[in-house]
Formats: C-alpha cells, structure tokens, sequence
C-alpha cells in the first residue's frame, strides 16, 4: 500500500475515532454539548460544552464505553440531508454548536450526516465502514479551546485522543511521547540551571543563567568558526526585520 493511502486509513481509522469518543461521552454525560472532532496530525479530538471537568478517572470511563460501541461493530451509515433538514435535526437535539454551523451554510446546500447506532453527527466524512473497524487507541489529555477559536466565545473542553492499526505501534507512540515529555528542553534546562523562563517578563522568554549563558557563547562562537573555515563570510542585519 502507498505512504499516502496508508495516511488516508489512518486518517480516516482515527476520525471515526473521535466519533466513537463523541458518542461514549454523550452516552455518560447527557447534558454534554458537541462542537466539531476532527482528526489531527497524530491522532484526534473532539470539543464539549461539558459543566463539570473531564478528569483522568473519567478517561478511563470513556474509554472503556467506547471499547463496547467498537465490539458491537455498528455500521458507520452516510446519510445526504438538505441544510434545512439538518437544522431541524439537531435543533431538536438541543446541539446549539451543530446548529450554529449549519445556519452559516448558504440556504438549499445539501448536508452529509453519520451515523452509527442512535448517534447522528455533522460530518463531512469519510469514516470506516463500521465501529469494529478501529483498533488501538488511546485518550491522551484534555484542554480549553474557544469555540470557533474566537476568544469572545464559550470556552469548551477539547478531548484530545490518537488511535493506531495496532496495539504496538500505539504502545510505541505513546511511549515516544513520553520521552519526549522527560527531554523537554524546558524543564531540564532549569533542572541543569542552565535558565528560566520568565512570565511576567513576557512568555516564553529566556533568562540565561551563568552556565546557560557559557554554553550558549560556546555554541555561537562555533557556529560562527565553522562556515569562516569553509570560506563563508559573516553578514549581520537588524535583530527585528
């Protein structure tokens, strides 16, 4: 199979993903509202208007619902609706954020919905031809996100999740993702007393520290040798350009 279909399948395994997420949240939590869950570069997430805090303890939950929507293998169905079909649909669902998304469509546009079980989306597609067809995932951890990424609006909870063709290659993800976590140039260049990022200041600026200052001289000073002893020549501009 080719690179690019292989990323499409993954594309489309972890979009259906989010669907199977979406649906084991509202399933738990009835009051929850929907925004969008799209698939993303290493996996997916989905927004929710959610009163109370999603918390580690209910990732396990959640996880643990959507294993049983993926081993009843429900058929992923697309159905084709007119705009103001879908208004009437979700508008009676009581979905604000579906319903905001399908009154900014021009009137007479035809509208893709999916559907597995009771659970009916706003979705473009594609997904997987049913539920059972996803394999590995996992739910990594939960963030604010403004609806419509408009500060002025509601600030929702974004589920984030990654899903995989199989158990080791997740286990391998999500294990880089934890060494990743512990070479963070962030906290080890305090744990080094090497600097420290000063807030108040302005974020994410650096204040070296005497050893971080050392290194760092030591890396522009070779930096600048290099390239003289291969001929090049040194041009300095503004710091702002």
């Amino acid at each position: 199979m080719a690179v690019e279909d292989k990323a499409k399948n993954l594309e489309t395994m972890r979009h259906s993903a989010s669907h199977v997420m979406a649906e084991a949240v509202k399933l738990m939590f009835p009051t929850a509202k929907f925004g969008i869950g799209p698939a993303i570069e290493d996996g997916f997430y989905y927004d929710f208007d959610h009163d109370g805090s999603f918390s580690p303890e209910d990732f396990a939950r959640i996880e643990e619902k959507m294993k049983e929507i993926i081993e009843q293998d429900l058929p992923i169905q697309r159905k084709v609706v007119t705009r103001e079909e879908a208004l009437k649909l979700f508008k009676e669902k009581g979905e604000k954020y579906k319903t905001e998304l399908i009154e900014s469509l021009p009137p007479g546009e035809i509208v893709t919905l999916y559907q597995q079980g009771e659970f009916v989306d706003l979705c473009r597609g594609p997904h997987l031809p049913s539920t059972g067809r996803i394999q590995a995932f996992k739910l990594t951890s939960v963030a604010g996100a403004y609806w419509r990424g408009d500060e002025r609006n509601k600030m929702l909870q974004r589920i984030y999740g990654t899903a995989f063709p199989t158990a080791e290659t997740l286990a391998n993800h999500l294990y880089r993702l934890e060494e990743a976590k512990r070479r963070d140039h962030r906290k080890l260049g305090q744990q080094l007393d090497l600097f420290s990022i000063n807030e108040e200041a302005g974020a994410g600026l650096v204040i070296y520290h005497p050893k971080g200052a050392l290194l760092r001289t030591l890396l522009e000073d070779f930096e600048k040798r290099e390239p003289l002893k291969r001929g090049y020549q040194l041009v300095i501009g503004p710091q702002i350009l």
